[in-house]
């Protein structure tokens, strides 16, 4: 069950490296003209990542590791969007695996990503949207986006009515019966 909250609540949780600057985030949300209404949470260890060690601001939140079943609760409760990045035109042919957590949580995707098929599944599926990891003025917009409740419950839909297509179960039949 959501925690309510006026408030648009999105959330990076992973490692906190120049691999995928989860800071792209931040520099979304501040050159939003309007972002009293956004809470950004970063997940994970920063004590070494010094773009997040310097943040201060009441609507951005850090918190350290959490264990899985925490981890999972949490982001059910209380966080409406996942972020998702890597900063490597050469990641492009990766697929992220927080995409496929996120598709399991049903949580609608921010992305900020190389072109590739990372991208691809956020955007081609519906499950969010994804931007070039380099163009942060549109990934700021699409935050503004995100705001709209009505939007956030369609994407979460579309991502609810495909989420048995993603069930492993499905795909190790097809090998099976390769095999067999």
């Amino acid at each position: 069950q959501k925690i309510k909250s006026n408030k648009l609540r999105i959330a990076y949780a992973g490692i906190m490296s120049c691999t995928q600057k989860p800071e792209l985030l931040y520099e979304a949300y501040q050159i939003m003209k309007n972002n009293e209404n956004v809470e950004l949470y970063f997940i994970g260890n920063r004590s070494k990542y010094k773009p997040l060690q310097s943040i201060v601001n009441k609507n951005v939140h850090f918190i350290d590791y959490l264990p899985h079943d925490e981890f999972l609760k949490f982001m059910c409760e209380n966080i409406d969007v996942g972020f998702v990045s890597l900063t490597n035109d050469y990641y492009g042919a990766c697929v992220p695996s927080k995409i496929y957590e996120y598709i399991n949580l049903s949580l609608p995707m921010l992305g900020a990503l190389p072109i590739g098929d990372g991208m691809n599944i956020i955007n081609d599926r519906n499950y969010g949207k994804s931007v070039f990891y380099k163009d942060i003025d549109k990934l700021s917009l699409i935050i503004k986006e995100f705001q709209n409740v009505d939007y956030l419950e369609n994407i979460k839909n579309k991502i609810l009515k495909d989420n048995e297509k993603w069930d492993m179960r499905i795909p190790i039949q097809e090998v099976d019966r390769l095999l067999g």
